[in-house]
């Protein structure tokens, strides 16, 4: 999925947007909902946004045939951002009827805790990667014949939580029988 962020957060950085964004994206995706265009536009902006359902001033809007969420501009904290950008994500990506918005709203509230921890992982070393990526073009380059780097094998990171998912062949049915020889 490619976003295409246009302005500004007045104490949110791009790369917390653009963060906060992948990560709804990387969630539901993951889950098989995806929206109908490959690029999301997400605009700041001054304009009036109008009013909600319930008559309270909107702070986002979801243009879903466009594929365009409206955010905005004013002085938002990370958590309320996620909030928003993750509410109007789920706009684009699902089609629900006329009572959209409790389901939005309670859907919002149970995926955000994932959300932000991907959000944050992904703002944590946004440049370190980005100079990873960009020494690919001239450091990372054999000095002779190629080779797989042994590197790439270490230990040194978490290991998943997701072990009861993994397959672990068939159990050992026999194992506790003792068998007379």
């Amino acid at each position: 999925m490619q976003f295409e962020i246009r302005g500004k957060l007045d104490g949110i950085s791009k790369e917390e947007i653009r963060a906060i964004f992948h990560a709804c994206d990387v969630v539901l995706q993951y889950h098989n909902v995806r929206p109908s265009k490959s690029t999301i536009i997400v605009k700041i902006t001054k304009r009036d946004l109008g009013y909600t359902k319930t008559h309270v001033r909107a702070v986002g809007r979801a243009h879903i045939d466009e594929c365009i969420i409206e955010i905005s501009k004013e002085k938002h904290e990370f958590s309320e951002l996620v909030t928003i950008g993750l509410h109007e994500m789920i706009h684009i990506y699902f089609d629900f009827p006329d009572y959209e918005e409790k389901l939005t709203s309670t859907l919002t509230a149970r995926l955000k805790p994932d959300v932000v921890r991907i959000a944050n992982i992904l703002v944590e070393n946004t440049y370190q990667r980005a100079g990873f990526i960009a020494h690919t073009k001239i450091s990372y380059k054999p000095k002779g014949k190629d080779f797989y780097d042994s590197l790439q094998y270490h230990h040194d990171h978490e290991q998943s939580k997701g072990a009861k998912y993994r397959y672990k062949g068939l159990p050992n049915i026999f194992a506790d029988l003792k068998v007379n020889q």
